[in-house]
């Protein structure tokens, strides 16, 4: 039978600190990270969303003119039917 072997880690409370500052600062990297990475991908829908927003106001107007383009053309020929036709 092999013998057991134990592992035995000596921390002085200078090198206790250090680690736990260590990790805290891994921690907090990852979560500024994590942040950015969630605000560049909210900027780029936003920018998506007014893209659309503007497109369909686009579209709208064009409607909007097409409309009163029609109005002019149908009073336009109603003006010259004349009343009785």
């Amino acid at each position: 039978m092999a013998p057991k072997r134990i592992l035995r880690i000596v921390l002085s409370s200078d090198s206790l600190a250090k680690t736990v500052s260590l990790i805290a600062n891994g921690a907090l990297l990852v979560s500024n990270a994590f942040m950015v990475a969630s605000g560049l991908k909210e900027q780029a829908a936003g920018r998506r969303r007014q893209q659309i927003a503007a497109r369909l106001q686009g579209a709208a107007e064009v409607a909007s003119r097409l409309a009163a383009l029609a109005r002019v053309v149908s009073d336009t020929l109603e003006q010259h039917r004349g009343p009785g036709s």
